[in-house]
């Protein structure tokens, strides 16, 4: 789950990797109600990912969108509603308007705005 990136001075190949660990940590706390600390685990993972893959990787969406759920579950709805904003961008540039994650996100965002 990374991607090669040139080779080191020895030699060996070296690897990339993005947030996934990162982010499974940060799901782990979450199920155990650990939301503060999910929190900053999601934004250290969306960082990660934007310096492994780009700011217009799925991954990057897909994170996002996890931190705006915590951020939801915390109270903090203007967040929120940025994070998913940015997976939104993220999901449509890098998969296409008819995706299934462009679509959920998109459709949780105009529900969000009839509220």
């Amino acid at each position: 789950r990374g991607r090669r990136e040139g080779s080191s001075s020895s030699g060996a190949t070296q690897i990339v990797n993005g947030g996934g660990t990162i982010m499974m940590l940060a799901n782990l706390n979450s199920e155990m109600g650990n939301e503060r600390e999910a929190k900053k685990q999601y934004e250290k993972a969306v960082e990660a990912e934007i310096k492994a893959h780009g700011r217009d990787h799925p991954l990057v969406g897909v994170a996002h969108a996890n931190l705006g759920s915590v951020c939801f579950r915390l109270k903090n709805s203007s967040a929120g509603r940025r994070h998913f904003e940015a997976a939104l961008r993220v999901f449509t540039s890098a998969l296409g308007e008819n995706h299934l994650y462009t679509k959920i996100t998109r459709k949780f965002i105009i529900s969000l705005k009839e509220d």
